[in-house]
């Protein structure tokens, strides 16, 4: 019987639901379980890494199709990777708990990484740049369809990937709004405090 039962839980992540995430306290859900959750760190943690800040001056100086997508979505990856001191940030460049798929291979390789909800395959980034090419390209495949019709204001966008993007978190939207003006002024911080967003409509 308890054989059995190994294999049942081992099917049932082997085949579970690509966006089936459990909500564990609604912690960001490719943090390490050790991690802190990003909206529960001081922003003084920051002092301790510099890899979220050598990160958002790569973003900031890079070419995306929707600029002023730029500060939601580093929102989104402060909040995914802890500020940046997650395993998978610090070891593998993936700043947003992006789980391998096939469309992803042409800028990731695939690895077995232990996340808040158990083992799974991530994709491992060779770098800053290839990890914000496959997150725009991990949006572009079909269970985001339509997020482009959204992408000129920062809370429609991010209220329509949400509940794809995260779905058992259903505060999600709520906790990286929280991180936007962190990530905003991180944006700024690298571009000589030039960058510019639009504002959310509240």
């Amino acid at each position: 019987m308890r054989a059995l039962s190994l294999v049942a839980v081992f099917a049932s992540l082997l085949f579970a639901e690509e966006y089936v995430r459990p909500n564990l306290s609604l912690k960001p859900f490719n943090a390490v379980i050790k991690n802190t959750a990003a909206s529960a760190l001081p922003a003084a943690s920051l002092a301790k890494t510099n890899t979220i800040e050598q990160f958002a001056k790569v973003y900031a100086a890079s070419e995306v199709e929707f600029e002023n997508l730029k500060a939601v979505t580093l929102a989104m990856m402060l909040l995914e990777s802890g500020r940046g001191t997650s395993d998978l940030a610090k070891k593998y460049n993936n700043f947003g708990g992006l789980k391998y798929r096939p469309e992803m291979a042409a800028m990731a390789k695939k690895i077995r990484y232990y996340a808040s909800d158990g083992y799974d395959y991530y994709c491992h980034f060779a770098s800053f740049e290839s990890f914000i090419a496959g997150f725009w390209t991990f949006l572009d495949r079909k269970p985001y369809e339509g997020w482009r019709t959204k992408a000129l204001d920062e809370r429609k966008f991010l209220e329509f990937i949400a509940p794809i993007y995260c779905p058992y978190n259903s505060d999600y939207a709520n906790s990286v709004m929280k991180l936007l003006p962190e990530a905003r002024a991180l944006l700024a911080k690298h571009v000589g405090g030039g960058y510019r967003v639009a504002a959310i409509k509240e």
